[in-house]
C-alpha cells in the first residue's frame, strides 16, 4: 500500500515531525488464462472479461478477502496456442472482510484501516427538532421516519428518498478500528465492510 508522507525536519536537523500520512490504494496484479474451443471464441471471452472489469468491481480471490477495486490496466496478453490467451490485469483498491450488519449504539470494527466507511440507518422513535445520526444532524425528525446516512455511496436518505436538504454534516460516517460509539437518540443499524491494510 503506497503512503504519502508529509513531515517537518528543519534545516539540517536530526529529528523530524511526521505531520500526515495518507494511505493509497492496494495494488493487485492477476494473471488470468482464458480458454475456448478455438481462437475466435477465446478472443470473445477475453473481450467479455475485459468489459466485466470496467468500472468499480468486487473481486473475491479465494484468499479469504474481498477487494473493492478498479482495473488500472487490461494488460498484456500472450496467445497460448489456438485455445488459450494468458492476460495480466492490474487493479487498485481496498481489501475488506465480510459485510457486517449490526444494531446498537456501540459497534466493533475488526478492521485495521483507520477509517472504514459505513451506513447508519434508524427509524425515529424519539421525535426531535434536531436528531443526530452519527456525524449527521437531521432537522424536524418525526416518529416513524427512516433516516439513512450512507457513508459508502455518499448520500443521505429520508424514507428511502434523497434528502440532503434535511441534514447538516461535515463528513460522512466511518468506523475506526475497535469499539465505536454511534451518537443517536434511538438504536441505529450499522452496516460496513471492515477494511484492512
Amino acid at each position: 500500500v503506497p503512503l504519502e508522507n508529509t513531515y517537518f525536519q528543519g534545516k539540517n536537523r536530526s529529528a523530524y515531525v511526521l505531520q500526515s500520512q495518507v494511505l493509497g490504494l492496494k495494488t493487485l496484479t492477476l494473471t488470468i488464462v482464458v480458454s475456448g474451443r478455438d481462437h475466435r471464441e477465446v478472443v470473445r471471452r477475453k473481450s467479455a472479461l475485459d468489459a466485466a472489469f470496467l468500472g468499480q468491481v468486487e473481486l473475491l480471490l479465494g484468499d479469504g478477502w474481498g477487494y473493492t477495486c478498479h482495473c488500472e490496466e487490461l494488460g498484456k496478453e500472450t496467445r497460448v496456442g489456438e485455445t488459450e490467451i494468458e492476460a495480466e490485469y492490474s487493479f487498485s483498491g481496498i481489501r475488506h472482510g465480510d459485510w457486517i450488519s449490526a444494531s446498537g449504539k456501540v459497534v466493533y470494527n475488526p478492521g485495521t484501516l483507520p477509517r472504514s466507511d459505513c451506513i447508519l440507518s434508524v427509524t425515529v422513535q424519539t421525535p426531535a427538532a434536531l436528531y443526530q445520526v452519527g456525524s449527521v444532524t437531521f432537522q424536524d425528525a418525526k416518529t416513524g421516519e427512516t433516516f439513512e446516512v450512507d457513508g459508502i455511496r455518499k448520500r443521505i436518505l429520508v424514507n428511502g428518498v434523497p434528502a440532503a436538504q434535511r441534514a447538516s454534516w461535515t463528513e460522512f460516517p466511518y468506523l475506526a478500528p475497535g469499539r465505536n460509539g454511534i451518537e443517536c437518540l434511538d438504536v441505529p443499524r450499522v452496516e460496513f465492510w471492515p477494511c484492512y491494510l
